[in-house]
C-alpha cells in the first residue's frame, strides 16, 4: 500500500473573506513571482531544527529543501504519519513567519485570526 500525500499550500496573505478565499488566494499566488525564498528557507530550517530528520524525509513527498518553482505558493505534500505528528509544528511556525497554511484535504485555512473552514472563522485562542 503506497502512502497519499495531501497537499498544503504555504502563502502570504493579510486577511480572507471566508473558506473559499482562502482556497482562491492560495492558487493565485502560484502566478505571482517570488525571487527570493528566504523566508521558506527559514521555515525549513525552523522545522528541521525541531523535527527529525528521517521523519521528514519519510513523510514528505519532496524534501523542503527544494523550492518548487519561482512563485509565491509553497505547496508541502505530507502524509498521514506526518499530519499526526509534525503538522502542528509546521503551522505555528508558518504562522510566525507570517505564512497561511491552507490543508485542502480537510479544507481548514491556518492564518494568523484563527482557522478558517466553510463553517466560518473559528478565532485563534
Amino acid at each position: 500500500m503506497t502512502d497519499v500525500f495531501n497537499p498544503f499550500y504555504i502563502f502570504e496573505h493579510p486577511e480572507f473573506v471566508d473558506a473559499f478565499d482562502c482556497q482562491r488566494q492560495s492558487r493565485l499566488y502560484g502566478f505571482r513571482v517570488q525571487p527570493d525564498h528566504g523566508k521558506y528557507r527559514l521555515l525549513s530550517a525552523k522545522l528541521t531544527q525541531q523535527v527529525d530528520a528521517g521523519l521528514l524525509a519519510s513523510t514528505l513527498e519532496v524534501p523542503l529543501a527544494k523550492v518548487p518553482d519561482n512563485t509565491q505558493l509553497y505547496i508541502l505534500r505530507i502524509n498521514q504519519q506526518g499530519r499526526d505528528t509534525w503538522l502542528p509544528v509546521l503551522i505555528e511556525e508558518a504562522l510566525k513567519l507570517g505564512f497561511n497554511v491552507h490543508d485542502d484535504y480537510q479544507g481548514q485555512c491556518h492564518c494568523r485570526a484563527g482557522v478558517w473552514s466553510i463553517d466560518g472563522l473559528k478565532p485563534a485562542r
